[in-house]
């Protein structure tokens, strides 16, 4: 199979196991995937993630949902926000996102993860048992400024804040193989419709599910 552009997608190995007796086996991917979600604070992830999650449940789908800054609170309560400590925790982020994909689930991940080569290293392991998709959702600066529900840029222009990703920190865009959904103008769910419709050119999925948005609906304030 190959990507969306162009490059041959992994053939998903084999992994070691040993049973709790110590006998060694083989398990191998089989059907799950992981939908990582990407972008500055305010673009709309978690918003997003939550139609997302909906609509493929409502599909048939075994979800599970990881949104930053809830696994940051649990996972990550030592780190705070300087490039090493950003990159630790999306690799921990990456590696549950590994074993639920492992178990054959459908992880969806909303994680600003603002370098290109922490998500290079989610992909890497997420692809040890499965498909790995990147989406970066796509909201200008100015825009999640306006937006700012966590007051975080608001306390950034302020001084307050420190190595705030969009105004002291520059975004790393992705640059190959990644999904790019706008939001301007448009609702969550019709992000999450179009990254269904992804999933289903993929063959992740069977079929897209049924949506009740319509293309006259006013788009909706995404957190």
């Amino acid at each position: 199979m190959r990507s969306t552009t162009g490059a041959t997608a992994p053939i998903w190995r084999w992994t070691d196991i040993v049973a709790a007796d110590g006998t060694p086996s083989r398990v191998k991917g089989s059907g799950g995937f992981c939908i990582w979600l990407t972008g500055l604070s305010g673009a709309g992830k978690s918003t997003i993630a939550r139609c997302l999650a909906a609509d493929l449940v409502d599909g048939g789908q075994s979800v599970e949902t990881l949104d930053g800054d809830s696994l940051r609170a649990v996972l990550s309560p030592d780190l705070g926000f300087s490039r090493t400590d950003r990159e630790t925790n999306v690799l921990r982020v990456a590696w549950v996102a590994s074993r639920l994909v492992r178990a054959s689930s459908t992880v969806i991940v909303a994680l600003m993860s603002p370098f290109a080569a922490g998500r290079q290293r989610a992909r890497q392991l997420v692809e040890e048992f499965g498909p790995f998709i990147e989406v970066f959702v796509d909201t200008p600066v100015d825009v999640c400024i306006e937006r700012d529900p966590k007051g975080l840029y608001r306390r950034a222009l302020a001084g307050d804040v420190a190595d705030m990703v969009g105004l002291d920190v520059p975004y790393e865009m992705p640059n190959a193989d990644f999904l790019r959904v706008p939001t301007i103008g448009r609702t969550p769910t019709h992000s999450a419709r179009d990254i269904v419709e992804h999933l289903r050119r993929r063959g992740l999925v069977h079929s897209p599910s049924e949506l009740t948005t319509s293309p006259t609906d006013v788009p909706a304030p995404l957190q």
